[in-house]
């Protein structure tokens, strides 16, 4: 059973459907802690999804954001866009996920050196747009986006809330560096993204 909020089950747990334990033909729960501008974060979540999702239908795995502060202002961006779209279409977020993973160059450090936050916010939406409708990006926008107050103000934007629990989740359970795994509640320090494939698969295949 997947241990992140109820609310986030329609959009961070895949298979669809497969968070609780009312799902007979779900045995484990796999806990993936990623961060969008990590590249071995972005090579274990591919070498999962195209290679591992495949072949384990006995398991749930459960996206898990950690934004990085080494990595800068993308970091959180990506993240809170990722949120913010998995509340208005929950269905798109792990295609969301895929795509931000796939042209995670995009946004390295040497590429947004000149770029302000509002800046980094459009070159994302400029690539989600596809995703989406046109209703759902301005939905996404508003959420990322921090008003303009007449006095300072530091509340945040409308996923503020989420990434907090987020961070809260994986520091609880002493997640400091992605990609790492956990197994119902136990990392699984054998799985990296330099691990073959046939070794995930047959491990989570035993569970």
């Amino acid at each position: 059973m997947s241990g992140i909020k109820p609310i986030y089950y329609a959009s961070h747990v895949y298979p669809r459907g497969t968070a609780t334990t009312t799902n007979v033909n779900i045995s484990a729960n796999v806990e993936l802690y990623l961060d969008y501008n990590c590249p071995y974060s972005a090579k274990l979540f591919k070498k999962f999804q195209d290679e591992v999702f495949p072949k384990v239908d006995n398991v749930s795995f459960t996206f898990i954001h950690v934004v990085q502060p080494w990595h800068g202002v993308q970091s959180s961006v990506l993240h809170e866009i990722g949120i913010a779209l998995s509340k208005v279409v929950p269905e798109k977020f792990w295609e969301y996920s895929r795509l931000v993973f796939d042209l995670i160059e995009h946004w390295y450090d040497t590429e947004i050196i000149d770029m302000t936050r509002g800046d980094i916010i459009e070159s994302v939406l400029k690539e989600v747009a596809p995703l989406v409708t046109e209703t759902q990006l301005k939905q996404i926008r508003g959420l990322v986006s921090i008003r303009r107050s007449t006095i300072p103000d530091n509340t945040g934007n409308g996923v503020t809330g989420d990434v907090k629990y987020f961070t809260r989740y994986h520091r609880t359970r002493g997640v400091h560096m992605t990609p790492t795994v956990f197994i119902d509640g136990v990392i699984a320090s054998n799985i990296e993204s330099s691990t073959p494939t046939l070794e995930i698969v047959n491990l989570l295949s035993k569970l």
